[in-house]
């Protein structure tokens, strides 16, 4: 008897065991198959719309990451260019033109990029900005507003005939010093006070007291807009996330800060890519590691892998905002 009873609970404590391994197992199993099916599902759905954002002004959705490395690994084969290794602004006459099975993806995410913009975006003409005058005293921020200031360049020919004897045009130091930084313009004005404090809440103050316009009387809305900054008065800029497109005569411009240090911003072209000036320095339309730019907030800016103690990195994001045409509103740098 006690044999029996003994082989009795025997078999029953190894069911238990048995049954126990098999369901953990088995969970375990399901819950990678729940893996997989979901990777699987956003695999597939990276071309379809994707609404799931980190936040409300810049999406890291896994559509516009996957086009984003796309269109910055195969732009080489897929785009084309004009001279000066100039990106065609035609883009939908391209997409024709490279239309074989390597330029699939790339041309799906073209079209899909496509549709952020408000197709009246400034043109890409590196040359209009690298005359002496200009380039060395204009900088990302007259850029970013496609604004070329007679004055500032007429002050710069001055500076360098006075300095090299008339031997001119030419790079000339002190032009640097001519650089509209925001909030000039609003100072001048008495709107706001000037300061060197770079966050991106007292930047985005900045360029919105710069950039102010009289509030309709009947605009309920604008009255809202305007309060804060200036009474009666808003600013033409506003703020949107990557994947809304601006409205008509506008486009879409980013802001970015190493912060405490320094600011930067980027524009949107009509080729589809964005491009700065960083600084003094010529127009340039690749990130910190020669990539094309598509989603500035996806980029590199990076400028300071060798950690140089006064080296920059733009390392945190403010936000896109849309910014009208000048043929459309005359925006202000000073």
């Amino acid at each position: 008897m006690k044999k029996i009873y003994f082989f009795i609970l025997y078999t029953l404590i190894m069911s238990i065991i048995f049954l126990n391994r098999k369901n953990l197992l088995g969970g375990s199993k399901k819950k990678n198959k729940t893996n997989t099916n979901k990777t699987n599902k956003n695999n597939k759905s990276i071309y379809k719309n994707n609404t799931n954002k980190a936040d409300k002004f810049q999406d890291y959705s896994e559509e516009v990451r996957e086009c984003n490395k796309i269109l910055r690994t195969q732009e080489h084969k897929c785009n084309c260019f004009l001279d000066g290794n100039v990106p065609d602004s035609n883009i939908s006459d391209c997409m024709k033109k490279n239309n074989g099975t390597e330029c699939k993806n790339y041309n799906i995410c073209k079209k899909k990029f496509m549709e952020y913009m408000s197709g009246t975006e400034p043109n890409f003409d590196p040359n209009k900005w690298n005359h002496p005058y200009i380039k060395g005293s204009h900088n990302c921020y007259t850029y970013f507003l496609n604004d070329k200031i007679k004055a500032v360049s007429n002050e710069c020919r001055r500076l360098c005939k006075k300095k090299h004897k008339g031997k001119c045009p030419k790079k000339t130091k002190k032009c640097r010093e001519l650089k509209p930084q925001p909030g000039d313009y609003a100072n001048l004005k008495g709107w706001i006070n000037k300061n060197r404090k770079y966050t991106c809440s007292n930047m985005e103050k900045k360029i919105y007291s710069d950039n102010l316009e009289e509030i309709s009387r009947s605009n309920t809305k604008d009255k809202k807009e305007g309060k804060g900054i200036v009474k009666n008065k808003k600013s033409m800029l506003f703020k949107v996330p990557f994947t809304e497109k601006c409205p008509p005569n506008y486009y879409n411009i980013k802001m970015t800060i190493d912060d405490g240090h320094t600011y930067h911003f980027y524009r949107q072209d009509n080729n589809g890519r964005f491009s700065h000036k960083p600084g003094t320095l010529g127009v340039e339309h690749h990130d910190a590691s020669g990539f094309p730019i598509y989603a500035p907030h996806l980029s590199d800016r990076n400028y300071n892998k060798e950690k140089r103690q006064n080296g920059i990195n733009y390392n945190k994001h403010c936000g896109y905002y849309c910014i009208p045409n000048n043929h459309h509103k005359d925006t202000h740098a000073i």
